[in-house]
């Protein structure tokens, strides 16, 4: 019997304060974001569109790089951890060995095949990626062993310190005559320091507790599937981008990057909403519980789109507006149709994330594997032809594709959960109707341009937090396993 078999540990976790904990870990993400996107404001005005789609290039390689050299382990150490938190120093160590096996290995093979990438990049940029990636899998690893144990504490604190120093050397970087390396190597080293003090975090933590307690096995069969699903999720949402960066241009990246800002944004909020949620819906499915965890997930996601709706509806019926305030009024005004695409992927990916972390809560890894190759591999199929003829619209519309095709093969497999999602569909997704018809009503019925449609949707955004609220609220912090959103 492996430890992901065993029953809950006596070392309990307080689930009454974890969505107190979930709480100031999204507000540092929320925080961390903001500042994110000062230096997107900064970055996309100080640098010309090939130096910006150059960064954009190295930090895409970057996070493919870090999905793949990851193997799955900061999923795979929550399945141990989060019913045996003693098992968190020796399943540290244990990920560590592997992410560092992992990370090396992909930069090489990277480093190899950087000569066959399209885009105009130097040399320099592929190398840089590589270390990028290997500094934030160590920090990703990290926190997700200290999530499992429901101590976010450091990750909330590390998140929006790192994005402060970044900020601070980067802007400074591109004021003395600096260019993408210089800022590049700012972001590996934030990342660097990041990693070193979450190791020290999770070692004071853990190693007190770990007398006695054998090393989980990370490579099992279901962390090999986890490993795969990892991967692949994480490629997903980039393949636009890593199309481009093969069949196209710098400057093509560097539209693209502006356009799917806002998605990533979101999506950065979804993944940690999730993250904080898929160690209790373990614990739940693994307890005495198991049918709460569809309940649980389903609760969690009609309240994640109910609070994405109104930006979604935002950048389907103002996406000139947008794109206005992230890189400058006329300058990305040909990337307002890939906004749109980009708008409606959000929702269908938030719908598969939400699928996908219940499938991995059931140790059903390889049905959410399987299903994200398939969209993966059609992403691939149309992409390529489409983004040689379309360029940055033909990469957001095969994302598009790839993602639907796997969440349709997701709600297939766990339909219990799309039944409870369509019970309060009407709820969830009212905000950003409403929101999407007040919209086009004031760009096209009253011509009303500029900042009007961006403080409509931030106004009605309100309406669909406390819908949020509704849903989330109960799913994170109920002990019991009722959420408060689902009757």
């Amino acid at each position: 019997m492996t430890m992901a078999d065993e029953r809950p540990s006596t070392v309990a976790v307080d689930t009454a304060r974890v969505g107190r904990r979930a709480g100031l870990l999204t507000a540092a993400r929320l925080g961390a974001q903001a500042l994110a996107f000062v230096w997107f404001l900064v970055g996309a005005r100080l640098m010309s569109r090939s130096d910006f789609g150059v960064v954009g290039v190295g930090l895409t390689i970057a996070m493919v790089a870090s999905a793949v050299g990851d193997l799955g382990v900061s999923r795979s150490i929550v399945r141990h951890v989060a019913l045996e938190p003693r098992s968190m120093w020796p399943g540290f160590l244990a990920g560590l060995r592997w992410r560092l096996v992992g990370g090396i290995g992909i930069g090489i093979v990277l480093v190899a095949v950087s000569p066959l990438l399209g885009s105009e990049s130097s040399w320099w940029v592929v190398p840089l990626a590589a270390a990028i990636s290997l500094a934030s899998g160590v920090t990703d690893l990290a926190y997700s062993a200290l999530r499992s144990v429901g101590a976010f504490g450091v990750e909330a604190t590390l998140l929006v310190g790192e994005r402060v120093a970044f900020l601070t050397l980067a802007v400074a970087a591109l004021e003395a005559g600096g260019g993408p390396a210089t800022v590049l190597l700012a972001y590996l080293t934030t990342n660097a320091l990041s990693a070193s003090i979450a190791t020290i975090a999770v070692a004071r933590r853990g190693r007190p507790l770990a007398t006695g307690i054998a090393t989980p096995p990370m490579m099992d069969t279901e962390a090999r599937r986890t490993a795969a699903i990892f991967t692949v999720t994480s490629l997903s949402p980039r393949l636009g981008s890593l199309l481009l960066i093969i069949w196209s241009s710098a400057a093509a990246v560097g539209g693209y990057v502006v356009a799917q800002r806002p998605a990533e944004v979101a999506l950065v909020l979804v993944a940690t909403v999730l993250a904080v949620a898929h160690p209790d819906l373990r614990r739940a499915h693994a307890g005495d519980a198991p049918a709460t965890a569809s309940t649980r997930a389903a609760s969690i996601c009609l309240g994640l789109l109910a609070a994405a709706g109104p930006t979604v509806a935002l950048l389907v019926a103002a996406p000139t507006d947008v794109l206005a305030i992230l890189g400058g009024r006329g300058r990305f005004a040909d990337m307002a149709m890939p906004m749109r695409v980009v708008g409606v992927t959000i929702l269908v990916s938030l719908l598969r994330s939400c699928l996908e972390i219940l499938l991995l809560a059931q140790e059903r890894a390889g049905v959410a594997v399987r299903a994200t190759i398939v969209g993966v591999v059609v992403a691939i199929g149309v992409g390529a032809p489409l983004v040689i003829t379309h360029g940055p619209l033909g990469a957001a519309l095969a994302v598009l594709v790839g993602e639907l095709v796997a969440m349709l093969l997701m709600c297939g497999a766990e339909r219990s959960m799309v039944v409870t999602l369509a019970r309060g569909a009407v709820a969830a997704v009212l905000p950003g109707l409403v929101c999407l018809v007040v919209l086009l009503v004031e760009r096209h019925g009253l011509d009303l341009d500029g900042a009007v449609p961006i403080g409509t949707a931030l106004v009605i955004s309100m309406w669909g937090v406390a819908v949020a609220w509704r849903f989330l609220g109960g799913a994170l912090t109920s002990s019991s396993g009722r959420p408060m959103g689902v009757r």
